[in-house]
């Protein structure tokens, strides 16, 4: 959910400026993998709103739009966790992916996924029928978002904590305020009211506009590090 597609589409076009500038001409480190990864996943779900009020097809938009924010948290806890863990570690962490596939396929094969698309002068608004199909999926879903937020924070402030390295540690910290500005919101906007079934206009552009802020901050931090 987010304002006028107007809004949509240039915080769309932000994120991806911002991600590519980072990918182009940064430090190809774990830190700014996480950032771009995830700066590009939040540009292709403000870019699914601006689309689903301008195409013809506003459900296959929808749905891209629910994929898209489903995967942020496995997305953040993966690579948080190759961050702070050892890296032969790093196929186990890809079992992560495991429970946002699953719903993406929900998603897909679906045929009454998407209640509601509306798209009005002011307000771009999407609706699943996640809660009203089953409520165990729906319960699973919540918790995924939920735990994979509570073990990223939990996962980056041990690191933070246990840092020496100035620069390492404001680093730590940006990740950490990052973590706040983007995926609580999207937990809170996106998966706890609609349950809830309170639907509004969210101001999610805005953090993720946020986000990206801090991404260029964090590609800034970690340029000082040394190769």
């Amino acid at each position: 959910m987010c304002f006028t597609p107007t809004i949509s589409l240039l915080t769309a076009l932000i994120e991806f400026t911002i991600a590519t500038i980072i990918l182009i001409f940064f430090r190809k480190s774990l830190v700014n993998k996480f950032f771009v990864t995830l700066v590009y996943v939040l540009g292709i779900y403000q870019f699914t709103e601006f689309m689903l009020c301008v195409s013809t097809n506003p459900v296959f938009w929808s749905k891209l739009g629910f994929i898209a924010y489903t995967f942020l948290p496995a997305i953040a806890l993966y690579y948080l966790a190759r961050y702070s863990s050892k890296k032969e570690n790093e196929n186990f962490f890809k079992l992560i992916y495991i429970i946002p596939i699953f719903y993406t396929i929900v998603a897909i094969t679906a045929k009454t996924f998407i209640t509601k698309v509306e798209c009005s002068q002011f307000f771009v608004i999407g609706r699943t029928a996640l809660y009203a199909i089953d409520p165990l999926l729906s319960g699973i879903y919540s918790a995924y978002y939920a735990i994979a937020i509570l073990l990223s924070f939990i996962l980056i402030l041990q690191k933070m904590l246990n840092e020496r390295n100035k620069t390492k540690k404001k680093i730590q910290i940006s990740i950490l305020s990052a973590i706040f500005i983007s995926l609580i919101p999207a937990l809170i906007l996106v998966v706890i009211l609609p349950s809830l079934e309170i639907y509004f206009p969210s101001i999610y552009c805005e953090f993720a506009i946020l986000f990206s802020i801090a991404a260029l901050v964090v590609a800034q931090l970690d340029k000082k590090l040394k190769k």
